[in-house]
């Protein structure tokens, strides 16, 4: 690989990127190597490895392109499959699918190493967008997937909605890295067992799907925030 530093020094020497392949790959140098934090519009952005939350404005210094260019070149990569956008607070979120192929870390991995990261870029980006909790902590997530089965995964993934209408209120919802750590879809797979067929939210949540609507009415999420406020009488014993 070309060293960074390098690869700076000549976009400093020419400003303009000559064309897509030099614009992709100052946006391969310039997204995070690393997992951090970054303050955006006084909300804090959990930016990770191979994503970025440069502004437009900011990556059309980067390019020396003009903004109307650059905001077209985005979203062809988006179109194309070649980034991805964020979804969350920050519009100028991006990830870079493969950014680690990219930048040739995987070449020096173990073999299926990289199955295990794409089925956690999976439940990622399931577990965040099903729960809106913030992207923290990625990397230890990633460690604590790795120490599960790849049965244990599969649940992990497949019992995110359950968990998510098991809590009693979404302030009680656990960081990605904490649900797979402790386990807590096991928890959620019980629970389901010991309620057998009992009418509650989960079946609101299925109903819904099943005619297209779920997302109409916010989103599993909405509806766990629902069922805090509003909760059944039926079934208190159940969600005791």
């Amino acid at each position: 690989m070309i060293p960074r530093a390098l690869l700076l020094k000549a976009f400093d020497e020419h400003h303009e990127a000559s064309g897509d392949m030099e614009a992709f790959l100052r946006i391969l140098t310039y997204v995070n190597y690393a997992e951090a934090v970054v303050r955006r519009v006084n909300t804090n952005v959990v930016c990770a490895r191979g994503e970025s939350v440069i502004s437009y404005s900011h990556w059309a210094e980067i390019l020396g392109w003009s903004l109307g260019r650059t905001r077209h070149y985005f979203m062809r990569l988006v179109a194309e499959g070649n980034i991805e956008q964020v979804k969350g607070d920050c519009a100028s979120h991006i990830r870079i699918p493969g950014y680690d192929v990219w930048t040739g870390k995987s070449q020096t991995g173990k073999k299926g190493d990289s199955a295990v990261e794409e089925s956690f870029g999976q439940f990622w980006n399931e577990y965040h967008e099903t729960t809106r909790m913030a992207r923290q902590n990625r990397e230890s997530a990633l460690r604590e997937w790795k120490k599960l089965s790849q049965n244990e995964r599969k649940q992990a993934l497949e019992h995110i909605d359950e968990y998510l209408f098991h809590l009693r209120d979404t302030k009680f919802c656990r960081q990605a890295a904490k649900y797979l750590a402790d386990k807590l879809f096991l928890a959620v797979i019980q629970a389901i067992f010991r309620a057998g067929k009992q009418i509650d939210i989960l079946t609101v949540k299925y109903e819904l799907a099943s005619c297209g609507n779920l997302e109409k009415v916010g989103g599993p999420y909405t509806l766990v925030r629902l069922a805090s406020r509003v909760a059944s009488g039926a079934h208190l014993e159940y969600h005791a």
